[in-house]
């Protein structure tokens, strides 16, 4: 089974020159009426910087944080909820 091949952009200019500024004005509106919100950009994808996004979250005003939000970026970003590790210390018991 071959992989799919993911299509190579570069729309860092689009998200510069026409997202951003109307990003910026919802940002605003958000915060003066302390409404939560989530938003992601994939703005980039090519073999040299790979996936480029701009992830903006407003989620921290007080008795509205929204915990889907959070478990939200946490996906898109791909970081995981938890982390579980070992540590070793090189020395066996047959040793």
């Amino acid at each position: 089974m071959t992989k799919p091949q993911i299509e190579i952009y570069d729309l860092e200019n689009v998200y510069d020159e026409q997202i951003s500024p109307l990003m910026q004005k919802i940002i605003n509106i958000c915060r003066e009426n302390k409404m939560p919100m989530l938003c992601s950009f994939a703005f980039i994808n090519n073999e040299e910087r790979g996936l480029g996004t701009c992830d903006t979250i407003l989620n921290g005003f007080e008795g509205r944080e929204i915990q889907r939000f959070a478990h939200a970026l946490k996906t898109i970003r791909n970081r995981p909820e938890m982390i579980a590790f070992s540590i070793m210390t090189g020395v066996s018991k047959d040793d």
